[in-house]
Formats: structure tokens, C-alpha cells, sequence
């Protein structure tokens, strides 16, 4: 099995969203089953920092302005991926974050979520104070790919994830 990930360079107004790194895992027969049907392992993960996101605005970004980061997955051309294997992801960064010398607020986006096909909300930034034009901030982001060794079939399993910015001032 080979699960590969790609996704795009989003703006939305002056505010951007880029992704670095990517993540693809092979996967043998020997991987899923040991000797005498033995279940070896059930879910692979990507490194904690091997994938990034930098938010980064062109312009000042007012206080209290809200940026939501979304996350969502197509399934181009593989049909055993409507029931497995799950593609799972989290941010991996603390709940609080100095950037530009003042404190922001990350909220969710810990603990791991299924992505979906429908775009849903990965993790939101409240800023406290006023950004200066030129902030920016690099957020990494972990994968965890699971399936039931009993019910996938070896495969080439391809998916794509894309990220978008929602902005509120």
C-alpha cells in the first residue's frame, strides 16, 4: 500500500496558508499479517514535524481577528478508500505560541481527527493583539493512517488533503 499526500498553496485576501514536506508510506504484506496470521500492526504514523503549515499575512492583522485552518481529503480514482484505511491528522504544537514577541491562542487540533471529504475545522488562531504586515507563523502537522488488517486489501492507495483559511476580523 502507498498513501500519498499532496495538497496547495491557498490566499485569502492577505492572508496565506502553505504547505511544507510531504508524507508516503509503503506498506508489504509482511507488515500486516506474521506468522501463522499473526497480526503485526494496524496504523502507521508520519514524524511529528515531517509535514508543515505557515500561516503568514501581507498586511496588519487587527486584534481579535480569528483565522480558522480547515482541513478536508479527496479520493481520486481509489475505490477501496471509501471504507479503509482511515487517514487521521493533528497539529503538534502547545496551546499557547509566541510569534512576533506577543502571545496568540491555538485552540484544537491536538488530538488526532479523521479527515473527511467535507472541509472541517483542524485548529483556529485568535490573536490578542495587533500583528504587524510580514507575520507569520510555522505550525507542524502529523498524519496517522489506520485500517483493519482483516478487511484491506493490498493496494495503491492515493488521497489527497487540502487546507483552506477562514478569516474573521
Amino acid at each position: 500500500m502507498i498513501v500519498v499526500l499532496l495538497v496547495t498553496n491557498v490566499n485569502v485576501g492577505a492572508y496565506w496558508i502553505f504547505r511544507s514536506g510531504e508524507w508516503s508510506e509503503t506498506l508489504d504484506k509482511e507488515d500486516f499479517m506474521g506468522p501463522s496470521g499473526f497480526k503485526l500492526i494496524d496504523s502507521v504514523e508520519s514524524g511529528p514535524k515531517q509535514v508543515t503549515l505557515t500561516l503568514s499575512a501581507s498586511s496588519s492583522i487587527p486584534k481579535n481577528t480569528k483565522l480558522t485552518v480547515n482541513v478536508a481529503m479527496s479520493v481520486p480514482d481509489c475505490p477501496g478508500w471509501s471504507k479503509e484505511p482511515t487517514l487521521y491528522i493533528r497539529r503538534t504544537t502547545e496551546e499557547i505560541l509566541s510569534a512576533g514577541g506577543e502571545d496568540l491562542k491555538i485552540q484544537g487540533g491536538t488530538k488526532y481527527s479523521k479527515i473527511k471529504e467535507n472541509k472541517h475545522k483542524l485548529f483556529k488562531i485568535q490573536f490578542k493583539s495587533e500583528r504587524n504586515p510580514g507575520w507569520s507563523i510555522t505550525i507542524p502537522i502529523q498524519f496517522k493512517l489506520e485500517w483493519k488488517t482483516s478487511t484491506l486489501s493490498p493496494s495503491s492507495y492515493n488521497t489527497k488533503v487540502s487546507y483552506t483559511l477562514t478569516v474573521k476580523e
